[in-house]
């Protein structure tokens, strides 16, 4: 699980998405906490040789846009990634890396365009991206389509990862339907908004279609220290994984220490007590139970 917050603004400002984008200026914490994110989603892809990963969440504003965003610039660091903005309804990756929207997937996928017209060249050294294009009439038509399966299975052939973003799973069916089409799904929550059940009724939406959810990312995490600049909170990642579950947490503000990691068995173990209505925290979320043994 990974989690930040910045400055108690709400995450889907698009405002706050571009400053949150990393970039040169970004503390070292900060860059850190992604790459152990983008470490323990290459770790769950390669048993099945997992190249292109969705990224959701249950409802709006819980910081999926930031975390597809940010994931993508840090796989492009040692890897060629294809960022795919999916959420044809509300897009908002044109506006974060600063891009034309008046080409992208709508456009190709309804055959108005070619591939090559649609694709942002190394947006950032590394990472390609795709903006939605202009709002169709039909996205979950268009996302389940036949050539939606065979764009994906041939940029495949071009880019060690593929990472799209969609929009929230229990809003519209354009996530559950493209689902069926990807490696795997990281589902995004936010601390003290998404609810335990809320987060189990969407893996349990994934799973009907026989889905491989790869992890919960948890944004909103509550800062422990003093930030000193506009990034604050503890950064962490919880995954489950058939041979080992850890729980990570990174200060990003101030800690003398840096950064913590714990095994799962120091974790308070009336974890799973928490009642289903409660808001997902850092501290309450089991991610063994959510997810399940058998999200092999």
């Amino acid at each position: 699980m990974f989690g930040f917050r910045i400055k108690n603004k709400p995450l889907h400002s698009v405002q706050l998405m571009k400053q949150n984008l990393l970039n040169d200026d970004t503390p070292s914490q900060v860059n850190e906490a992604y790459k152990n994110v983008r470490t323990n989603l290459q770790y769950a892809l390669h048993p099945i040789n997992g190249k292109v990963m969705l990224v959701s969440s249950a409802l709006p504003g819980e910081g999926k846009s930031t975390t597809s965003s940010n994931l993508a610039v840090t796989f492009a660091q040692n890897s060629k990634v294809l960022l795919i903005d999916a959420d044809m309804r509300k897009p908002v990756m044109h506006k974060i890396f600063g891009l034309d929207n008046s080409h992208g997937l709508s456009l190709f996928l309804g055959g108005f365009e070619p591939l090559v017209k649609s694709i942002n060249r190394d947006v950032v050294p590394g990472l390609d991206v795709m903006t939605a294009g202009t709002i169709p009439p039909n996205p979950s038509e268009l996302l389940g389509s036949k050539n939606m399966t065979v764009f994906l299975n041939k940029v495949q052939e071009h880019y060690d990862y593929v990472i799209i973003d969609t929009p929230p799973i229990n809003v519209v069916t354009d996530a559950v339907v493209l689902s069926k089409k990807v490696s795997g799904v990281v589902l995004v929550a936010r601390q003290n908004n998404t609810t335990i059940k809320m987060l189990r009724q969407t893996v349990e939406a994934l799973k009907t279609v026989r889905v491989r959810v790869l992890g919960v990312v948890l944004t909103g995490v509550k800062e422990k220290y003093k930030p000193f600049s506009r990034y604050s909170g503890g950064y962490s990642y919880y995954s489950n994984r058939k041979y080992s579950y850890k729980y990570y947490e990174y200060y990003t503000a101030g800690s003398r220490h840096g950064s913590k990691r714990r095994s799962s068995s120091h974790r308070n173990g009336d974890s799973g007590s928490s009642s289903h209505s409660e808001p997902v925290r850092s501290e309450n979320i089991d991610v063994d139970s959510i997810i399940g043994e058998d999200n092999k």
